[in-house]
């Protein structure tokens, strides 16, 4: 269960699951990304040649290459061969367990799963996973992760030890800075106030107006932190 990360398959090409991809091909790994959307690969690849010369900045890692990415819409193809998947999927329990089931009976066991939810729960989602439930995660990055050095863990219920390690190991490769969290309880009520304190911050901005001064902060602040 030590097998190094070198491959990895996104699923799900949002704005998230596009960050990833991004910060996937900085750091130098094979990345291959699968999506339903018929759009989906055109946003990708002009999202992740916007970020890039951001990724420049920061510094690429030896063997980087946006020509490392590649895309399919099939999702078994996508996967195979990965040596972790990060999906990115709709926050809806009955998408997850469906999903899961699937890369629970297409991967081998040493294949890790990590998921970019952050309202839901892994017990949850990994309650479909009859055969190696153990080797999902919650891997949730701070937005956006090709920026954010922050990425929190949380396990479930049948989430082994070993799975933990491996994936804060592959984090941590990463240079991100990982947060484990223990037994999180995310009532509608908080989720509610969360939501409501989000709108109230953003006010009439528009989330590309946001997202645009958002990384023109962050990239500031991380030149000042390599300065120092």
């Amino acid at each position: 269960m030590s097998k190094q990360v070198k491959r990895v398959a996104i699923i799900g090409t949002g704005v998230i699951g596009a960050s990833w991809a991004a910060l996937f091909l900085a750091k130098g790994l094979d990345v291959v990304a699968t999506d339903i959307s018929p759009e989906a690969e055109g946003r990708l690849r002009a999202y992740i040649d916007e970020v890039w010369s951001a990724l420049e900045t920061l510094g690429l890692a030896a063997g980087a290459s946006r020509s490392r990415l590649a895309f399919t819409s099939d999702l078994k193809a996508a996967v195979s061969g990965a040596d972790l998947v990060q999906e990115n999927g709709p926050e809806r329990i009955d998408f997850k367990k469906v999903l899961y089931k699937q890369l629970d009976e297409m991967l081998p066991a040493e294949t890790l799963i990590a998921s970019s939810s952050s309202g839901l729960t892994m017990s949850e989602i990994q309650s479909a996973c009859e055969h190696h439930p153990e080797r999902c995660v919650i891997g949730h990055p701070f937005n956006p992760p090709h920026l954010i050095p922050l990425v929190k863990i949380v396990g479930g219920a049948k989430t082994s030890q070993d799975t933990i390690q491996r994936v804060t190991e592959f984090y941590a490769a990463l240079g991100k800075r990982t947060i484990r969290l223990n037994s999180p309880t995310i009532t509608p009520e908080l989720r509610e106030k969360v939501i409501a304190g989000v709108r109230e911050e953003a006010g009439s901005r528009s989330t590309d107006e946001l997202a645009a001064r958002r990384d023109e902060v962050l990239l500031g602040l991380l030149a000042l932190r390599a300065k120092g």
